[in-house]
């Protein structure tokens, strides 16, 4: 009965317990075997083929002999799964649950035994734990780990009471386990729980001891202080005594943990909501100003706002030198005035720095225009380059145009912000207008620089582009002379006039700047400028670099000169008068042949540098 009671598989499905964790399906497992071998057991020995009560039948002993070490193995078995489920029980609390599951399944007196053994390893466990509070209480409770935002008297009182109660939570789960027997593990943890945190209730009460005797009483003079304080830089800051701020702080928690609170201290801490409403009004003022100064870090800018800046100041002045943290008001008039004039101006800062980055923006565009168009991979014939640049200027000084105009709309409403303002301020803003003017130059010189070098990029190539053929250059025969059409002259012509207007593209923006040098242009600061000479002379340095090896393509053809330097009439004539023999006619027609074959079997496209020769006009 006992075994049955034990293995058997015949109790209701509620009453087994569910293990959690990551071996409790295993566990799960190992019992329901355990019940399946109990089942074939009971199987062997209720279906044996002779009467159990037949004093002849000597096979009985052997067969219950086989059942009960059949069950002393399950025993066995049983003991194996309770020692296998504790090796993963890292806490007191996971090795009170795997017990009651156990305790519930174990009817047997050596099972019952297991579990009890298994009572003294969860002891084990919280004498562990208590030894590591224990220690970690020595060793930080001159300096315990608080956070910033918890006081350090209450704050190292929470830290204590924390590690408590970390230790009560468990002593509560072992007393109330009605399964566990008292034994001498109980006793010595019960003992040295009660020491742990005796020392730690003393801790806490030192803690309050200190508190109240470091407490200072003239919580009404730390009122007195003004609103505001200006730091370094010109920002705000709140100036609410920091002491009152711990105090609010100390009461809070010291109140948690039910200790009482000295009457001046509670007197002052009942106007906790009171002032915190105060502080985060004074707060947003702060905000408002310091987050204006944010967005005029630079110098300029701020100079610009300067006389705005000060009216808001002088808004904002009485709380840095008259208003006091006991004065009526402060929410409903001050704080709101101050916020009302500190809006408007970030408004007016906020629309300024967007019409500000909205400019840089236009800048770079303008930076980034090339004024030439060089297809790639395309080889341009007679007079096409020209015309292909001339209608590029043009799309380009109508894109030119329309961002200049948008910087004169940007700028021009920037300026309604300053326009009724002093004459500092109207100086203030002609430096500043000068700067766009600066920006602008700065994104012009960089356009004509990016196109220049792009056209030297095209005639002398660099490290990482190779030369290829962009102009076409016909090889002709004009009154007995080899030459190239265009010529080289009127090909360097060409480069440099197209690169002189491109420069010039630049003249159709005006300088914002008015009642200047009308002869100081954009133009005349950009078109002396040494860096775009550098690239002017690279151009024409590659272009007469390829006119000489041009001239010397050009002697190449000298050995077929004697084919046109010559009278051929008066030649034919001659021939005609020599009444030479017909072998004599085949003769010079195959010579002639041949050197026809010849002439065409010279190459009629020859790529040199930038240049690509076309040789078929000569050869027809």
């Amino acid at each position: 009965c006992e075994s049955q009671t034990q293995f058997s598989a015949s109790q209701p499905s509620e009453d087994v317990p569910i293990f959690s964790g990551a071996r409790g399906g295993e566990i799960s497992k190992s019992l329901s075997r355990i019940q399946t071998s109990f089942q074939k057991l009971m199987n062997n020995i209720s279906q044996l083929k002779y009467d159990i009560l037949d004093v002849k039948a000597t096979r009985w002993h052997d067969d219950y002999n086989a059942f009960k070490n059949g069950v002393k193995d399950l025993e066995v078995m049983m003991q194996n799964v309770i020692t296998a489920a504790f090796e993963t029980v890292t806490t007191c609390h996971q090795g009170l649950q795997m017990l009651e599951a156990f305790h519930h399944l174990a009817k047997r007196d050596a099972i019952r035994r297991a579990v009890q053994t298994k009572a003294s390893h969860v002891y084990g466990l919280f004498q562990l734990d208590m030894t590591a509070v224990s220690k970690e209480f020595n060793t930080n409770r001159k300096a315990p780990p608080i956070t910033a935002g918890f006081p350090k008297y209450s704050g190292a009182a929470l830290w204590a009471k924390a590690l408590q109660k970390r230790l009560e939570t468990q002593i509560d789960l072992l007393n109330c386990t009605y399964y566990l027997k008292s034994c001498r593990e109980h006793e010595e943890a019960q003992s040295s729980f009660i020491a742990v945190t005796g020392s730690m209730d003393e801790y806490i009460k030192k803690n309050y001891q200190d508190w109240t005797v470091t407490m200072d009483d003239n919580f009404a003079g730390k009122l007195e202080n003004h609103l505001l304080i200006q730091v370094q830089g010109g920002y705000l800051e709140m100036n609410f005594d920091k002491d009152l701020l711990r105090l609010f702080q100390e009461v809070r928690y010291w109140e948690k943990l039910l200790f009482p609170i000295p009457y001046t201290a509670m007197e002052m801490a009942s106007q906790r909501e009171k002032f915190r409403v105060i502080r985060e009004n004074v707060m947003l003022v702060v905000r408002d100003f310091n987050r204006i100064l944010d967005a005029l870090s630079d110098k300029g800018e701020r100079r610009l706002f300067q006389e705005k800046l000060s009216n808001l100041k002088r808004v904002i002045n009485p709380g840095v030198n008259k208003l006091q943290w006991t004065s009526r008001g402060i929410v409903d008039y001050y704080c709101r005035q101050c916020r009302q004039h500190a809006g408007e101006l970030l408004t007016l800062v906020t629309a300024f720095k967007a019409n500000h980055e909205q400019i840089t923006r236009l800048c770079q565009t303008i930076g980034e225009t090339l004024l030439v168009k060089i297809e790639n991979k395309r080889i341009y014939e007679e007079g096409s380059f020209e015309y292909t640049q001339e209608n590029h200027r043009t799309e380009v000084k109508e894109k030119l145009k329309v961002a200049h105009q948008e910087v004169k709309e940007l700028m021009s409403g920037s300026y309604e912000m300053f326009s009724a303002d002093n004459e500092e301020i109207q100086r203030e803003w002609q430096r500043y207008v000068v700067r766009i003017d600066k920006m602008i130059e700065e994104g012009l010189r960089g356009t004509v620089k990016k196109s220049l070098q792009e056209i030297s990029r095209a005639i002398n190539g660099d490290a990482r582009t190779e030369v290829h053929p962009i102009f076409r250059v016909n090889m002709t025969l004009e009154k007995d002379k080899v030459e190239f059409k265009p010529t080289m002259n009127s090909l360097t012509h060409m480069v440099n006039t197209i690169s002189k207007e491109l420069i010039t593209v630049v003249t159709i923006i005006p300088l914002l700047k008015e009642g200047g040098n009308p002869k100081e242009t954009f133009y005349s600061r950009i078109s002396n400028d040494e860096d775009i000479l550098k690239i002017m002379v690279s151009i024409m340095g590659g272009m007469s670099s390829s006119l000489d090896k041009l001239q010397k393509y050009l002697t190449f053809w000298e050995k077929y000169k004697h084919t046109w330097d010559y009278d051929k009439d008066a030649y034919i004539r001659r021939y005609a008068k020599a009444n030479r023999a017909l072998t004599s006619f085949e003769t010079d027609i195959q010579r002639y042949k041949e050197l026809q074959n010849e002439i065409q079997a010279e190459d009629t496209i020859v790529n040199m540098n930038f240049i690509c020769i076309d040789c078929s006009p000569l050869k027809q």
